[in-house]
């Protein structure tokens, strides 16, 4: 039997994830409050701020002072500043390889398993393990839970950079990444971020967050691939309402979003997601857009 302390395996951790959502289902995080370290959520007001020390296994980032001394005083990893982790961006520019960031399903318990999700999942990465397109980075909401938590898995799997942008909403319950970025204090002001980095976002399923993520990603330029295998009638979620969007609609007919509805269809949209983020001038598009994602870190 694993010792409880220690967090799942990358097999186990799938298997779990596709039952009910959770890589840690056997090994359930247990957040410490950190003492001293609050922020501020615009309608409940000031909250605490709690974390599972076994998920600190990367590099962490954020200019919250006291939340960088807990961790710091921790002694697993080092809390470096946001201009930090743009600074490393920016060197991860120069490689020939794209950003590519996963938005989708992330609940947790009875009900909320994602076996379909991750058939789609295990596909894009075994299309980045065959071909010569391995990403340079991986980026997603940090969370750990469902499709976000089965990218980190995954990514580390196949040896993967991978980048988590939680805000401080989310430490107590966010996942293992390389590279975590803490800021700002809710999950629907962080989208943001996760749809202004990548050069190609996937939405593999989801919600509302996943929507806002694509448009943020839509305005931001990026490449748009909808993964939409179940729930195509049901307005709650992203496949039944996507086509509302004026922004998603206005993209998809210019080119720049694509929809899979069936996994066997998934390589050869992945294969043409690529081609169109690669087209000529991306690079210096990737540049503005390490450039916008500084600025909101400062905001």
């Amino acid at each position: 039997m694993r010792d409880e302390q220690e967090l799942p395996k990358a097999e186990e951790s799938i298997a779990s994830i596709r039952t009910n959502g959770d890589p840690f289902a056997d090994s359930p995080l247990s957040p410490l409050t950190l003492e001293g370290v609050t922020y501020e959520h615009p309608e409940k007001g000031t909250q605490n701020v709690a974390l599972d020390p076994r998920v600190l296994g990367g590099y962490v980032y954020t200019n919250h002072e006291p939340l960088r001394s807990s961790i710091n005083d921790l002694g697993i990893t080092y809390a470096w500043l946001l201009e930090d982790f743009v600074d490393g961006l920016r060197e991860a520019h120069t490689a020939p390889r794209l950003f590519w960031g996963f938005s989708g399903f992330a609940s947790k318990g009875k009900g909320c398993g994602c076996e379909l999700e991750a058939d789609a999942m295990e596909t894009i990465y075994g299309y980045f393990v065959r071909s010569s397109n391995r990403p340079r980075l991986v980026c997603d909401g940090g969370s750990g839970a469902g499709v976000l938590a089965l990218n980190g898995v995954l990514a580390a799997k196949y040896d993967i950079e991978s980048v988590g942008f939680t805000p401080f909403q989310g430490v107590a319950s966010m996942g293992v990444r390389d590279q975590m970025v803490i800021a700002r204090p809710t999950y629907k002001s962080r989208e943001v971020l996760v749809g202004t980095l990548p050069d190609i976002l996937v939405c593999v399923g989801g919600g509302g967050g996943t929507r806002r993520e694509a448009v943020h990603a839509v305005e931001a330029g990026n490449i748009v691939l909808l993964v939409m295998l179940r729930g195509k009638d049901n307005p709650d979620i992203l496949a039944g309402s996507w086509h509302l969007d004026p922004k998603l609609m206005e993209a998809n007919e210019a080119g720049t979003l694509l929809v899979c509805e069936y996994l066997e269809d998934l390589p050869r949209a992945l294969e043409k997601a690529r081609k169109l983020a690669t087209q000529t001038g991306w690079r210096k598009q990737r540049e503005t857009r390490i450039d916008t994602l500084s600025a909101l870190l400062k905001a």
